[in-house]
């Protein structure tokens, strides 16, 4: 996870490894947008297709003496999909990412480039026709003559040296471009760029005991009570979320007896409901109810049964503060 953090006298940013860190800060220095590196470039090169495929990251410079540096290697190779150099389709490497540290001033430059595949051995005329453009032929008689105008001069050979000039294992998407046939590899910034230098890495999740910190310097014995706090910390809250964990517990436990006491007390009523009526039939009729008449259903709602005609069922008062029970249907 990447995160901006704007303050009133800086702006920093954090890079954390999910869930348990590390935990890098930088303090950034300089920073220019995307759209502002692409509207200042003279050749515009932006394709969103650019965007499919994860880019190359270049590490640069960052073998120098302490862990902080190969942490800081790690972490931002890590960002992004690792790529198989031995396996890897050069079609699909269409970015590049730099990360470049310089020692003296311990900053960090990122710069984020678009590759481009160019043809080496072509003559400008030929490479426009190659490449698909139209050239404007109003002033030749023949295809030879626009062809002748420019010399033997190609853009590859007039804008790049030597260094830039590979020759390549596969074909690549582009006029020209063929396997074993030398190319000319041409690097176009589309930005952001960002300069920054590492303030801290801190062992979790911006929490922990700090393992780096480019201002501060700690003894032994500083380090050692730091981590003894540390851990008196982490206790504390094991044991704070214990007690929670034993108080929920112990409330759903009571809320469950409250709930079987409730049931309990409906089922005694019920149960004192039903002896009244048969008590009421046997006065009424002058003999025994049937067991089903009377039946007690803890499952359901109870409803008073149908009695012989002429009689009425019996008109109970009203406890001091009990709701009037609603009416059930006959049967």
């Amino acid at each position: 996870m990447a995160v901006f953090n704007k303050a009133s006298t800086q702006l920093s940013f954090k890079v954390l490894r999910l869930p348990r860190g590390p935990s890098l800060t930088f303090k950034v220095h300089q920073f220019t947008l995307a759209r502002d590196v692409i509207s200042s470039s003279k050749k515009q090169m932006f394709d969103v297709d650019y965007f499919k495929h994860p880019p190359l990251v270049i590490m640069n410079n960052f073998s120098g003496e302490g862990k902080h540096l190969k942490l800081m290697a790690s972490t931002f190779q890590n960002m992004f999909p690792s790529i198989n150099l031995a396996q890897v389709n050069i079609d699909t490497i269409r970015r590049c990412l730099l990360f470049s540290y310089n020692s003296e001033t311990k900053l960090v430059d990122m710069r984020h480039y678009a590759v481009q595949v160019v043809p080496v051995g072509l003559k400008r005329a030929v490479q426009k026709i190659v490449s698909g453009n139209v050239p404007n032929l109003n002033k030749c008689e023949e295809v030879v003559d626009f062809i002748m105008k420019d010399g033997y001069t190609s853009e590859a050979d007039a804008d790049d040296d030597e260094q830039s000039h590979v020759v390549l294992p596969q074909t690549v998407k582009g006029k020209g471009n063929f396997e074993n046939h030398k190319s000319s590899v041409k690097l176009h910034e589309i930005g952001p760029r960002l300069t920054m230098q590492l303030m801290k890495i801190e062992e979790g999740l911006l929490t922990g005991e700090v393992l780096y910190h480019d201002h501060v310097v700690k003894t032994e014995e500083e380090k050692e009570a730091l981590r003894k706090l540390i851990e008196k910390k982490r206790k504390l809250k094991e044991l704070r979320k214990k007690q929670q964990n034993e108080n929920r517990e112990r409330n759903l436990k009571l809320k469950k007896e409250q709930n079987r006491e409730v049931r309990r007390k409906e089922t005694e009523e019920n149960a004192s409901d039903a002896d009244d009526d048969a008590q009421y039939y046997k006065d009424e009729v002058g003999e025994e109810p049937d067991e089903e008449l009377f039946k007690l259903d803890n499952t359901a709602s109870r409803k008073r049964p149908k009695l012989p005609a002429g009689m009425k069922h019996k008109n109970k008062k009203l406890k001091l503060n009990q709701k009037p029970l609603k009416k059930s249907k006959e049967k």
